[in-house]
């Protein structure tokens, strides 16, 4: 909610007047290879009003947003969703653009954003003041759970931060032209992989853990498919348990061709 207020209050305005909004989270689907279908919902699909020419938008979340623009300049994947969104809207798709949220580092386990955390320092006569930034000495509050002089919770803390302090919490890659021959490849290796992967699994079930390797190591602690790996749950036992849910396919059915 913070973010997207504060992205509301800072950043929409000129983000609208330089953009045109094509799509937003359309299922889109491109055929691959005769037996491999790419599924892909973009964020948004947008067309620079200066230029006319047109990308396929990704949000993401970050801790960091120092160098945005190297992060993405072998995001394959994220070209193939260009493939899918030409597919289905019959447009030229340029390329990727990558806007970013910043929600602060990590410390201690808990997030640091200062669009839902501030910092207080409540003096002996009762007043209060507030700030986004910490310094020795000060609380760390909650916003959501706060009751302000200018108001209540997370909206009226947007309202009172700095718009420049807000839109610093926000950027946006430069375009991300796609290159059609790493693309082209990517996706014939894929398609192999997959194909791979469905003759593997016409075998039987105590043969599939054969072919897919493994990999135990530190960051197995905290994965909550560990009880799969170590034999002590079924994925049918965890639906179940409502721990795992089947995934819905979105996407419409396909059309059945007549020959």
């Amino acid at each position: 909610m913070g973010a997207c207020l504060a992205w509301e209050r800072a950043a929409s305005e000129e983000f609208f007047n330089k953009y045109d909004v094509l799509a937003v989270e359309e299922e889109m689907e491109v055929a691959v290879s005769p037996n491999v279908i790419l599924q892909a919902r973009a964020d948004a699909v947008l067309q620079e009003r200066l230029t006319g020419d047109i990308y396929v938008l990704n949000w993401k979340t970050a801790s960091s947003i120092n160098d945005w623009n190297r992060k993405w300049f072998f995001d394959v994947q994220a070209w193939t969703e260009c493939l899918a969104a030409e597919a289905k809207l019959g447009l030229p798709i340029a390329g990727c653009l990558f806007y970013g949220i910043h929600k602060g580092p990590i410390w201690q386990g808990q997030i640091t954003s200062r669009l839902i955390y501030g910092y207080k320092d409540q003096s002996s006569m009762g007043s209060i003041t507030y700030t986004p930034e910490y310094k020795s000495g000060l609380k760390r509050f909650e916003v959501w759970n706060e009751s302000f002089p200018f108001g209540e919770g997370i909206p009226a803390w947007i309202e009172w931060l700095p718009k420049d302090f807000l839109k610093g919490h926000f950027c946006v890659s430069a375009p991300q032209i796609r290159n059609d021959f790493i693309v082209e490849k990517w996706i014939r290796q894929l398609a192999r992989v997959e194909g791979d992967i469905d003759s593997i699994l016409q075998g039987s079930i105590e043969d599939h853990g054969d072919f897919f390797i493994q990999n135990f190591g530190d960051q197995c602690r905290n994965c909550p498919f560990i009880d799969l790996c170590l034999e002590r749950a079924t994925p049918e036992s965890l639906i179940e348990a409502n721990f795992l849910k089947p995934r819905v396919d979105h996407h419409d059915a396909p059309i059945a061709q007549e020959e």
